[in-house]
C-alpha cells in the first residue's frame, strides 16, 4: 500500500497464531506493547489503537510504541498535514443527521407571503449558504415578527423528520 501524503509504500506486521481449534491474529505492535509493556486498559468506550512514534510501521521496539485512540491519531494527522479537518457543512444531510443525532436545530424557510421554500438540517447550513450572520437568524427564529435576508424562518418541531422533497 502506497501513502498518499508521503508517496511512500507502508507496511504493517501482523502475526497469526493457529492452535488446534482457534486462530488468533493481530498487529504484531500490539503483540509486542501487551507483552513488554502493559496489557491496554480501555476506560473509555472508543477503540486503542498501538502507535509507533517514529511513525515507521517496521520499527516495533518496546520504547516506540504507544497506545492511542482514533481521535488523538486523527489529530495527530492533522497537525502534521495528512488529514484535513472535515467541514461538517459539507457532508450529506443523511451522514450530517447520523452525527448531530438531534442536538443540531433543523429550520425551515418561507417567503414573507408564508410560501414554503425549503428545510435546512442546521442554522449554519442556512447562514452559510445565505452569508449571513448567525446571530441574525436566531434573533429571526426567536421573535416570530423578526425576518432574516428577506424570508421568515421557523425551527422544524421534534415530531417532524427531515423529510420533506425540498431539502436545501
Amino acid at each position: 500500500m502506497i501513502n498518499n501524503f508521503t508517496g511512500k509504500a507502508v507496511y504493517h506486521l501482523t502475526f497469526s497464531i493457529k492452535t488446534e481449534s482457534t486462530l488468533f491474529s493481530g498487529s504484531l505492535a500490539r503483540l509486542v506493547y501487551r507483552t513488554f509493556v502493559k496489557d491496554i486498559i480501555n476506560k473509555s468506550k472508543q477503540r486503542i489503537i498501538i502507535s509507533h512514534y517514529d511513525e515507521d510501521s517496521l520499527n516495533n521496539h518496546v520504547n516506540n510504541l504507544y497506545p492511542q485512540t482514533y481521535t488523538e491519531l486523527n489529530l495527530r494527522n492533522i497537525k502534521a498535514g495528512r488529514l484535513r479537518t472535515p467541514k461538517i457543512n459539507e457532508l450529506p444531510v443523511d451522514i450530517y443527521n447520523k452525527i448531530c443525532k438531534g442536538k443540531c436545530i433543523s429550520i425551515v424557510q418561507y417567503t414573507l407571503d408564508g410560501e414554503f421554500i425549503g428545510t435546512y438540517p442546521s442554522i449554519s447550513h442556512a447562514v452559510k449558504k445565505y452569508n449571513m450572520s448567525f446571530s441574525s437568524i436566531i434573533k429571526a427564529l426567536k421573535y416570530p415578527n423578526r425576518t432574516c435576508c428577506g424570508f421568515i424562518w421557523k425551527k422544524v418541531n421534534a415530531e417532524e423528520k427531515l423529510t420533506s422533497p425540498k431539502l436545501l
